[in-house]
């Protein structure tokens, strides 16, 4: 690879940080402005107020907002997902049971696209010399126009 290539693909790697750290607070942030009590919602609506307590506790709810934040961070730089309030399962284990089923999914659509792609090129190729007529150039005309006004 070419220095430039490494020197603006370094420039885009750093310019993620930023942009990574708004996002977790924005998640932060909204479960903050979220109606209800998480502490109260977990421990279910006949739970004493101290098993509401000691919910909040363990989950950290009665810490300081930025403590919050730095734990949470802390959690999914360690891949800590944390646990499913309804089965107490780790959301890590959920979405790895779920990522066989995705990963068929995607591959089917990626399959599917070139199926569809691989001959409207070679039909526009070949007719080159001629403006293109039908769905491939008024797809193609509608999604590069998509693409250039920001809007795909």
């Amino acid at each position: 690879m070419s220095s430039g290539r490494l020197r603006f693909m370094a420039t885009r790697l750093i310019q993620v940080v930023p942009v990574l750290a708004v996002l977790l607070l924005i998640v932060v942030l909204l479960q903050q402005l979220m109606p209800g009590d998480p502490a109260r919602i977990v421990a279910g609506p006949r739970a004493s107020a101290e098993q509401v307590a000691q919910v909040r506790r363990d989950l950290g709810l009665d810490q300081p907002l930025l403590m919050q934040f730095s734990t949470y961070v802390t959690n999914l730089a360690s891949g800590d997902l944390g646990r499913s309030n309804r089965t107490g399962i780790p959301i890590a284990a959920i979405v790895g049971d779920r990522a066989g089923a995705t990963a068929w999914l995607l591959t089917g659509g990626l399959i599917v696209s070139t199926a569809l792609a691989a001959p409207a090129a070679l039909l526009m190729a070949l007719r080159r010399d001629r403006p293109p007529r039908g769905f491939v150039s008024d797809h193609s005309r509608s999604s590069s126009t998509a693409r250039l006004s920001g809007s795909a």
